[in-house]
């Protein structure tokens, strides 16, 4: 149903690299098939890397904690370079490894939001995993120190009363102190 993202094999003439769909193309020779659809593109290393780790995080059945390890992983790799942000940014707006298929989109706020979630402490992180827990309240969780995470693992602590919290703890709220 979907085209398979390959590029020229840089080490082979004539022969092509599949970027995204190995798993698409397994099974379309165990079905007979001996040609799928491809879509070629003029992709440099990093910007086949960059494709195909997009890809992966993005089709794949996974876990919170695989996305907030993979996110994570995946961004501290590509802002290595100072140029790699803008590149990643300009990607996923243009949608240029045709990731917004299948009805999930890509945007650059949901990279971050899983990236920032890399500082949450293992307990709520099984908690999202279990969903009892959503990701936005576990990115805000997320930005408060471990202490403070342990500290607040008793409660079921919604999302208003997080961002409630949150401000407090940040000094926005002047009323209450922290």
């Amino acid at each position: 149903l979907e085209a398979l993202i390959v590029r020229q094999s840089p080490s082979s003439i004539g022969m092509y690299e599949i970027i995204a769909g190995e798993s698409r193309w397994e099974h379309a020779k165990e079905a007979g098939l001996e040609s799928v659809p491809c879509r070629v593109m003029d992709l440099n290393d990093k910007q086949a890397k960059m494709a195909f780790n997009i890809t992966n995080l993005m089709r794949r059945e996974l876990t919170v904690r695989d996305k907030i390890n993979g996110w994570y992983a995946f961004f501290q790799e590509m802002t290595a370079e100072s140029s790699s942000l803008d590149e990643l940014k300009a990607a996923i707006e243009d949608d240029q490894f045709g990731v917004m298929s299948g009805g999930k989109g890509l945007k650059l706020r949901s990279i971050q939001r899983y990236v920032k979630m890399h500082d949450l402490i293992d307990e709520w992180i099984d908690r999202l995993d279990a969903e009892t827990m959503t990701v936005r309240a576990g990115e805000r969780m997320s930005f408060f120190p471990p202490e403070i995470q342990r500290q607040l693992l008793p409660y079921k602590v919604p999302e208003s009363k997080l961002n409630w919290l949150y401000e407090i703890y940040k000094g926005k709220n002047k009323r209450i102190p922290w």
